[in-house]
């Protein structure tokens, strides 16, 4: 494991360790921090680009838990 997929999944593992707080950052940051993990993977095995698979993970995966949480608001 190279020293980029390391700091990868330490970055994923952070992100979501912070996501301990409540509402739409928690969401958000747990979102942030799945899509970063499942980024850094595919993007290792289409060819060793885990940063940039992390980045594009982290970007889709906070979005998508801020309309979650949007989404859980209304229903309340």
């Amino acid at each position: 494991m190279n020293a980029t997929s390391l700091s990868t999944l330490f970055l994923a593992a952070t992100l979501t360790m912070l996501s301990a707080c409540s509402g739409a950052a928690r969401d958000t940051l747990l979102g942030a921090g799945a899509g970063a993990g499942a980024g850094a993977a595919i993007g290792h095995a289409a060819g060793g680009h885990a940063g940039t698979g992390a980045a594009i993970g982290s970007a889709v995966g906070a979005a998508a838990g801020y309309g979650i949480h949007e989404s859980k608001k209304g229903d309340e």
